[in-house]
């Protein structure tokens, strides 16, 4: 009897040795390519999520720059055409700016979330000659900017940021024209200007 249990076994196990040899393509799972191909889209993608995300700070900045530009150029012109002086008021506190409109009120404009009045630490000005630190990001006197109706407008400059202070964006005002700088923490001091 026993020899018969022991041959038995052995019956079996061939049985179960032949399954797994005819069915070794068709048992679930996943091989060690499968995986290490999956592993490397996950990587891939989220790499260019990080990048995506970077570039959207980035066009966030430039569009509140050109939005901030466009109305210095409408107030610039107004000055001129009605002969009165205009002001563009800005309130780095609470992320806007104001300035007059044509029924006589103030017109508010809000920085969008993720963009604010700022200054990456350490970086120097004035664009024209950086030699000290910037201490605050609106170097206009008394936080305006005065156009007057020959064309002339007061000189400073502005400087935007985002949340994160990854990515800058400067304005210039020198006499009676505006010039856009964009630089990122790690050119921290030459400015290539751009005539706008």
């Amino acid at each position: 009897m026993i020899k018969g249990n022991i041959i038995l076994n052995n019956c079996v196990r061939v049985k179960r040795l032949s399954w797994f040899t005819k069915n070794r393509g068709k048992i679930p799972g996943f091989s060690l390519v499968e995986i290490m191909v999956c592993i490397s889209l996950f990587v891939l993608v989220a790499g260019l999520l990080v990048a995506n995300i970077s570039f959207l700070d980035r066009c966030l900045v430039r569009s509140e720059v050109d939005r901030i530009f466009n109305t210095i150029k409408y107030l610039q012109q107004r000055a001129v055409v009605s002969g009165k002086k205009q002001i563009l008021h800005f309130d780095k506190e609470n992320n806007t700016y104001t300035y007059g409109n044509k029924t006589g009120g103030n017109k508010i404009c809000k920085l969008s979330k993720n963009v604010k009045f700022g200054i990456i630490p350490e970086i120097k000005g004035p664009p024209s000659a950086p030699k000290k630190v910037v201490q605050s990001p609106i170097t206009f006197k008394g936080e305006n900017i005065v156009f007057h109706p020959d064309g002339i407008i007061t000189s400073g400059t502005v400087y935007i940021t985002d949340s994160k202070k990854k990515y800058f964006m400067l304005l210039v005002a020198v006499f009676h024209r505006f010039h856009i700088s964009e630089n990122t923490p790690i050119n921290k001091s030459g400015f290539k200007l751009n005539d706008g």
